[in-house]
């Protein structure tokens, strides 16, 4: 059981996709709807899956799940700072990886001294 973000480090408004993967060789158990949570890190802010639906369901091996969470879905944005994606799964098979962590950057402004500035101009 794996999960996994696209990206270590996003800008605000960026979309985190998710990846869930049970590799096996064991059926994995889920104990709510979707199958993880993100939290902001050094906070008690819970920002996605905190409170998810109470079902039991089962992940079979080889199966994957690709979530797409838009942390700017809300009329403010996720403030910049790092965030953890955790399962709300078990898992007992070796080498498992139950959370993974992304960093949420500052937009950085569009100006001529920017990159997208810069690539602007040749648009």
């Amino acid at each position: 059981m794996t999960v996994a973000t696209d990206a270590t480090q996003y800008s605000q408004g960026d979309i985190v996709t998710i990846t869930v993967h049970n590799a096996g060789p064991s059926l994995a158990l889920f104990a709510s709807s979707p199958p993880c949570y993100i939290y902001r890190i050094g906070t008690p802010e819970c920002v996605y899956g905190c409170i998810g639906l109470p079902i039991l369901w089962e992940m079979y091996v080889g199966e994957t799940i690709i979530l797409a969470y838009d942390p700017s879905e809300d009329a403010v944005a996720d403030p910049i700072g790092w965030y953890r994606v955790e399962l709300n799964g078990t898992s007992i098979d070796p080498g498992s990886i139950l959370h993974c962590d992304y960093r949420m950057l500052e937009i950085v402004p569009i100006g001529s001294g920017s990159w997208g500035g810069v690539k602007a101009l040749f648009r």
